[in-house]
């Protein structure tokens, strides 16, 4: 899929869907803001949980389901444990990675990319493998994903330029194309091997 077709597929999904995802990105962005003012470990407990739930809101516009705002508070009922503890490696490998040069942390921010909508997909595979598995399923496709994300350098410059204010719309746009994104590699690398792996006759 194109960066062309994946921005016209985002659109599609967000099209009827946009205003449950604004929402949901600003009551996120108020929660982290107002969370880690008063003690930076607080805003972490909420980031996994928070990130997760958020990318399941885009998930289901990209499912044409229509999301629920309970959707984003989900993950701290069903899977509170494996989405805080993915939060809090996820940083601490960055910040390893970026203490030792700044582009080996940003080769691993995309290594790590998918494991949010991994574990929303999957909740079994817990915070380990997903991080595990999202570097497996970027493999390859880094340098793809820097691309598309780099392809809204004009639209951030917009944002910048409106006080921020640009945002409020620019970042669910941003965020639905990275899950269709996601959709793509998921059913192409691992969805084909999963069919594959089905076709084998098992030995006797």
């Amino acid at each position: 899929m194109t960066r062309k077709e994946i921005k016209s597929t985002a659109k599609l999904n967000l099209k009827k869907r946009l205003g449950i995802s604004l929402l949901a990105n600003i009551i996120c962005d108020i929660i982290t803001a107002v969370s880690s003012s008063f003690f930076a470990f607080i805003g972490l407990i909420f980031a996994g949980p928070l990130e997760v739930g958020l990318q399941k809101i885009y998930y289901k516009n990209s499912q044409h389901e229509m999301p629920k705002l309970k959707d984003l508070f989900s993950p701290f009922q069903e899977n509170f444990g494996e989405t805080f503890l993915l939060g809090l490696l996820t940083r601490v490998f960055l910040l390893f990675w970026t203490l030792l040069l700044i582009v080996p942390g940003i080769i691993k921010s995309y290594s790590y990319a998918m494991s949010g909508y991994l574990l929303m997909r999957n909740p079994e595979l817990g915070a380990i493998e997903s991080i595990n598995q999202s570097r497996k399923l970027m493999d390859g496709e880094k340098w793809n994903l820097f691309k598309l994300d780099l392809s809204f350098i004009g639209w951030i410059l917009l944002g910048i330029i409106t006080l921020g204010i640009g945002f409020i719309f620019i970042t669910p746009y941003i965020f639905e194309c990275r899950t269709v994104f996601f959709n793509e590699l998921y059913d192409r690398k691992f969805l084909a091997l999963e069919t594959v792996s089905e076709e084998i006759p098992v030995a006797a």
